[in-house]
């Protein structure tokens, strides 16, 4: 038994000993282990340095594509500005009043635009077209608003059912397509940003729709357009990083904000018919908007 133990300590101590130098596989074993770790932990580094630096050159990138196109949009603003016939081309529009504090200033500024209008009806359409638009894509506080209201009040006279027929399509595409901009703005430049300033938002918008699929979206993403509690600018910001495809989301906003353009338009069209009185337009209107307002 002695022997037997001894001839395996023999073979195993001969197994482990190098043939060529001599030394023992448990001598040199640590040392290639510790330069096998040492290569590891080489790799690892250069990967965490990659992946680190990665980030950083899609940010600065991003920024870079935020600030031209922004700057290209402040250039096309400008020159549409500009491009706009003066107001002192039509008869008394040196009178305008820019501040209006009065009614009587009201009905003057109105009646000035409308030979504004009437004088340079495309130019003006498409001029407020493209601001209404760039304005949008950067959600601009109150622009779309705004614009509603003046378009009802230019258009109301116009033709017959002006309000209906040119302010209110007006409003609903140029509202869509700034949208749809601010959309591609978003998945261009500044999808991570919008993701690290409202994480627990986004999160949500993408786990709702994400469990939905087909028309559910659409008609999901139509009754988030018409809550007021959830502001438009943010879905048009976090929809790039949801399920919803570019087709559903313009579905989506296409439908939902045609009720709020038609209050707002209408409060233009009311406004067009204020008198030195301000009696308005009379009973038929006093009925009419608050049940816009309602359905809104």
């Amino acid at each position: 038994t002695h022997s037997h133990d001894h001839t395996i300590f023999i073979d195993v101590e001969t197994h482990d000993r190098d043939p060529e130098s001599g030394a023992t596989d448990v001598q040199s074993r640590p040392r290639a282990l510790r330069k096998h770790q040492g290569n590891e932990k080489t790799q690892d580094n250069h990967d965490t340095a990659r992946h680190s630096t990665t980030p950083v050159q899609s940010s600065e990138f991003s920024t870079v594509q935020a600030f031209l196109i922004f700057t290209v949009t402040i250039g096309l603003i400008s020159f549409t500005l500009y491009s706009l016939p003066s107001l002192a081309t039509i008869e008394g529009g040196r009178n305008f009043v820019w501040r209006p504090s009065k009614v009587e200033h009201f009905r003057q500024d109105t009646i000035l635009m409308a030979k504004y209008r009437d004088a340079h009806a495309w130019r003006l359409l498409l001029g407020m077209s493209m601001i209404y638009i760039l304005l949008q894509t950067f959600c601009v506080p109150g622009s779309g608003t705004t614009l509603n209201v003046l378009a009802g009040c230019l258009y109301k006279e116009y033709t017959a059912f002006g309000e209906y027929f040119i302010a209110w399509p007006f409003s609903v595409l140029c509202a869509t397509a700034g949208a749809v901009m601010c959309y591609l703005f978003s998945y261009l430049t500044c999808r991570e940003l919008v993701a690290r300033r409202w994480p627990t938002k986004v999160a949500w918008l993408r786990s709702r729709i994400g469990e939905m699929d087909g028309w559910s979206r659409v008609l999901y993403f139509i009754s988030l357009r018409l809550s007021p509690l959830c502001p438009a600018w943010f879905l048009n910001l976090a929809a790039p990083m949801t399920p919803l495809t570019l087709g559903q989301f313009v579905t989506g906003t296409l439908i939902g904000c045609m009720p709020s353009s038609l209050l707002t338009v209408q409060v233009g069209a009311a406004l067009s018919a204020l008198g030195p009185s301000a009696d308005g337009d009379g009973g038929d209107g006093a009925l009419r908007r608050p049940g816009l307002g309602s359905l809104a």
